[in-house]
């Protein structure tokens, strides 16, 4: 890794990326498929307020993270509620369960986001989120992994979710055992922050799920399973020392049998249901929309652990 530390530009002052008269709503991009059932809940009252929390002076209770970084992304987020972006942190968790906030009632994901960085402390649904052991990091000064100044909400956001229940999670990019989400967090992720009325964790993290399981799941906008992979399914092929180096760490971890090659650390919301083992499966990771391999790749029987399923 490298060393060194990055110096931040200072940012621009907020403005509103729509002008006086204009409906800043008129460019909405529609919610891909499978992604909730109020993408496009952001009002105009909300915009004016996230314009008004941009024209604020002072970090709030963040003091490394500047405010105008954050009225920005939060005002793209607008149009992209599906684009939250973990980056450098093992977040995936986290990361899936406020793209589901953040697509199904942006409105709420905006005053947790405005909230927790004037005050330090903010509701997700139940849960509450704190600034504690983060406010003091500048994820832009990370050595040799720095987060960008645009994606700064993001770390506050997911860094934050992911202290609440980790107490040895320290915000960084080398998180690594701290960061894992489990199962039953993620139940408690999607029903009492993001307000699914249930949640069933259909999860086995000693051995695969059998694939018909993931050809049985069904996306509707009150019906939405979080996948648990491993993240070799994301390359679609599983190489010797990568299924050597994973077991490993696995093994390392306690949290796999003896003799499998691969183990659970990632989470996807699925956006489409699998009804042709031949073509992509759809899901959301990473900031958006991807296309995992066919289900007739190989690497699915050995990298696919179950879902938390969420129901409205």
């Amino acid at each position: 890794m490298q060393t060194g530390h990055r110096t931040a530009r200072s940012p621009k002052p907020f403005e509103p990326h729509f002008g006086p008269g204009t409906d800043p709503f008129e460019t909405l991009l529609p919610s891909p498929r499978g992604m909730g059932r109020r993408a496009g809940s952001l009002s105009g009252t909300v915009a004016q307020r996230i314009a008004a929390f941009g024209a604020r002076t002072g970090n709030g209770a963040w003091p490394k993270l500047p405010r105008a970084n954050i009225a920005q992304r939060l005002a793209a987020l607008q149009s992209r509620p599906d684009n939250i972006r973990q980056y450098n942190l093992n977040a995936c968790g986290p990361a899936a369960a406020m793209h589901l906030h953040a697509t199904r009632d942006f409105a709420a994901f905006a005053n947790m986001v405005m909230t927790l960085y004037d005050d330090g402390k903010a509701a997700f649904g139940k849960i509450g989120l704190r600034s504690d052991d983060l406010d003091g990091i500048d994820p832009q000064a990370f050595a040799g992994n720095a987060t960008p100044g645009h994606l700064l909400l993001d770390w506050m956001i997911l860094a934050s979710l992911r202290k609440n229940d980790s107490a040895f999670f320290d915000g960084t990019p080398d998180d690594d055992l701290s960061a894992i989400t489990t199962p039953g967090e993620m139940v408690h992720w999607l029903k009492d922050g993001v307000g699914f009325a249930e949640a069933d964790a259909q999860t086995n993290l000693a051995f695969n799920k059998d694939l018909d399981h993931l050809r049985g799941l069904k996306v509707a906008p009150d019906l939405q399973p979080v996948l648990l992979v491993n993240s070799g399914v994301l390359r679609g092929k599983s190489d010797k020392k990568t299924k050597r180096a994973e077991k490993k760490s696995a093994k390392s971890q306690g949290i796999i049998g003896k003799g499998l090659a691969m183990f659970p650390n990632h989470w996807a919301p699925l956006l489409q249901p699998v009804t042709d083992d031949t073509k992509p499966v759809r899901v959301w990771s990473w900031g958006g929309p991807q296309d995992f391999p066919s289900l007739d790749t190989p690497v699915w029987s050995e990298g696919y652990w179950g879902a938390v399923v969420a129901r409205a």
